[in-house]
């Protein structure tokens, strides 16, 4: 499993040149660039051709990898119109994310409208994911759909996941309190093990499991990328991120 630091939360406001030096300093192997939300780090759609490309070579430069990007496209919209014109942005981001040399775009399910039965907007959900894993895959990179909103629940996102049926489809677990039954999350790990391309952590102060979620990533190969997802900021943001990634750089090791 490999370390990646999300632009979102502590570093929103971080221009690249300071994520780029964190993610170097505190010895992650790469950043996750939540585009949108006001980020820092000015990797957007409004982007030119060279732009782009100085963004892939400053990370490549740095001997990083961009983990993924993140955008706020979702799918459970009635309206075709709206539901289309988030797949189409999606689709914009799929390409920036190939320009830069993303792995992976970040999007949501992400809720049932009222009036339409779940199977209905699970299928049309998958659909547009469907669709923007087939514009992605040219390029190598995955489609993640966290488990966000009321599709954190596994019944849903994986209904979602064997409907749409590509392989460069994945799910991004949120780590999200809902996970867990009778305080553990192995039964509903075991349940999204096969589709897990992606997990975001958050305070490890929460009560949340983390120490049996990172037995359970290992014991199962995961090789794929975490993700934290912090917002406290004392005594300062620098000096609490690396005092988080010490503690789940030990979390690693102790589940390995």
């Amino acid at each position: 499993m490999k370390f990646s630091l999300l632009s979102y939360g502590i570093p929103k406001k971080w221009p690249l040149e300071k994520l780029i030096g964190e993610a170097t300093r505190l010895g992650y192997s790469g950043i996750e660039l939540r585009c949108e939300w006001e980020q820092g780090h000015g990797v957007e759609l409004e982007l030119s051709a060279q732009q782009r490309r100085d963004v892939r070579y400053r990370v490549q430069d740095a001997y990083l990898e961009i983990a993924g990007l993140g955008c706020s496209s979702r799918f459970h919209y009635t309206d075709t119109k709206i539901r289309s014109e988030n797949v189409d942005r999606a689709k914009r981001y799929i390409d920036l994310a190939a320009d830069v040399g993303a792995l992976a775009l970040r999007v949501c399910g992400n809720e049932f409208p009222a009036n339409v039965e779940r199977r209905e907007c699970i299928r049309y959900v998958a659909e547009s994911l469907g669709e923007i894993a087939d514009h992605a895959a040219p390029a190598g990179i995955n489609v993640l759909l966290e488990m966000h909103g009321e599709f954190n629940n596994w019944h849903f996102c994986l209904g979602a996941m064997k409907h749409a049926g590509r392989t460069n489809l994945g799910l991004l677990l949120n780590s999200d309190d809902r996970d867990l039954v009778d305080g553990s999350i192995a039964s509903t790990f075991s349940r999204i093990r096969p589709h897990l391309k992606h997990v975001h952590l958050h305070d490890l102060t929460s009560g949340y499991p983390y120490d049996e979620l990172f037995a359970l990533l290992a014991a199962s190969g995961y090789d794929g990328y975490i993700s934290p997802e912090i917002s406290n900021a004392e005594p300062s943001p620098e000096d609490y991120l690396a005092l988080y990634t010490t503690h789940i750089k030990t979390l690693r090791k102790a589940g390995a």
